[in-house]
């Protein structure tokens, strides 16, 4: 015997088998499917959530500008 176990004595990987059937459990406890898609919004709700967005772009716009504008006013040596 090897002091490297039985797996490199035999040369060959033991496997574990299960046995045989279906392991999915037992079928009559499933649980109904789930909406994924969750509660739609009203047309107010995607009005505002449009107007957010494009408040958040023309924020980002102006800082990005304040940015450059700073970039611009150091003096470069």
């Amino acid at each position: 015997m090897t002091s490297r176990g039985r797996q490199h004595w035999d040369g060959s990987a033991k496997r574990v088998q299960l046995t045989s059937g279906d392991h999915s459990g037992p079928k009559d406890k499933k649980k109904p499917k789930v909406n994924r898609k969750g509660k739609g919004l009203s047309a107010e709700e995607k009005r505002a959530a449009e107007l957010r967005e494009v408040e958040r772009f023309r924020q980002s716009i102006r800082a990005s500008e304040l940015r450059r504008k700073a970039r611009e006013e150091v003096p470069k040596w």
